[in-house]
């Protein structure tokens, strides 16, 4: 059975990926943009604070370097977004292949 992704994971995602980029990432694990949007609304949720609130903390793990010039703490904090995407995406794969498994190895015992 595939795993259907749910609302634990697009608050777990939500921040990091647009639901579009959510939809293109897990193709049909996951419903319609639209859907994904009232969704995270049901949260009180929305992807312009949620992208903010990912910067922020992105920007907090930051080291304090004074003497970085504007480019560079642009891409360092480029580079923290890429991190904290790639470890969520990384999560909510892993529950998806791990319900898959388990789902195949149920029908294996039948």
């Amino acid at each position: 059975m595939k795993y259907l992704l749910r609302d634990e994971d697009y608050l777990d995602l939500y921040g990091v990926l647009t639901p579009e980029e959510i939809k293109d990432e897990f193709g049909d694990r996951a419903p319609h943009p639209r859907t994904i949007r009232r969704r995270l609304a049901r949260y009180g949720r929305d992807s312009t604070r949620g992208r903010l609130n990912a910067i922020a903390q992105a920007k907090d793990a930051l080291p304090s370097a004074y003497n970085l010039s504007k480019e560079q703490k642009i891409n360092l904090l480029k580079e923290a977004l890429q991190e904290q995407k790639e470890t969520l995406l990384k999560l909510v794969w892993d529950r998806a292949k791990a319900f898959e498994a388990r789902w195949e190895i149920g029908r294996a015992h039948v």
